[in-house]
């Protein structure tokens, strides 16, 4: 059975490099999920996206969103988020480049900004903040070490 997590382990977990899933509800009332790239800080997730995405417009009629964030090797461990998003439209390419070091270094991010700069779906971004109303971990550490 796996253990919660402890908040600093939690913080720890969301610090490291996972993809997260992104759960938005499309029209129809169903669920959407989606790979995206993120950032925890001061217990918020700040994620970006075209604003012509499913995701952008999903959220602008509907902010209910889920992000869960998985360990996919040994020991497992996922943190599950759930809340109401808001959506900054302001121009932060300075946190865009953050979360492309964080997923893919220096120089890489900098090729990245570059390719995502003249792509007309990354022209006009948004940035997508989650500040969890309810979370749900699970740490299989105990079990991997068994």
């Amino acid at each position: 059975m796996p253990a919660k997590m402890t908040p600093e382990k939690m913080n720890e977990f969301l610090d490291e490099k996972h993809v997260g899933i992104i759960v938005t509800i499309n029209n129809d009332g169903t669920p959407n999920p989606q790979p995206i790239w993120y950032m925890h800080r001061d217990g918020a997730f700040l994620m970006r996206t075209s604003v012509s995405s499913v995701k952008a417009k999903n959220i602008a009629r509907d902010p209910r969103i889920s992000i869960c964030v998985q360990n996919e090797t040994l020991p497992y461990g996922s943190v599950t988020a759930w809340g109401t998003a808001s959506v900054s439209a302001k121009d932060d390419a300075a946190l865009g480049r953050e979360i492309a070091v964080r997923y893919l270094g220096e120089k890489s991010a900098d090729r990245y900004m570059q390719l995502s700069a003249g792509s007309p779906e990354t022209a006009e971004e948004i940035t997508i903040t989650l500040r969890p109303e309810r979370t749900f971990s699970q740490d299989y550490t105990a079990e991997a070490s068994a």
